[in-house]
């Protein structure tokens, strides 16, 4: 298994702290970059997971799959039931046959609902 909370960003505003830019957008490691490292240290099988932002969905499965590593579970993360997603989970094996579930939706909560506070 290997995990990791990849930048999500290829463009766009950056932090002047080079460690804070480093760590959100694509400088120093791109999404190819995680999935070419991910092949190299799992075994046929081996799960990838990754986090990241919706609006990069459909390019995050497209490299994984390009990779070999075939997307097998999806979920995204929200602050509100009907509220939109802020993040999704993938999670991916090297070398498998197709095959995509969807699983439910995973709500976070704040510290003021958690206590009934508005």
């Amino acid at each position: 298994m290997c995990a990791c909370n990849p930048p999500y960003f290829t463009a766009g505003f950056q932090s002047s702290d080079p460690a804070r830019a480093t760590a959100r957008h694509e400088t120093d490691c791109t999404l190819e970059d995680v999935c070419r490292c991910a092949f190299r240290l799992l075994k046929d099988g081996g799960r990838l997971s990754l986090c990241h932002r919706p609006e990069r969905l459909a390019e995050v499965l497209a490299v994984l799959r390009a990779s070999r590593l075939e997307p097998k579970r999806l979920a995204f993360v929200k602050n509100k039931a009907d509220g939109a997603p802020w993040l999704f989970l993938v999670e991916a094996q090297k070398n498998r046959k197709t095959g995509l579930r969807i699983e439910p939706d995973v709500l976070l909560s704040t510290g003021a609902a958690l206590y009934g506070k508005q």
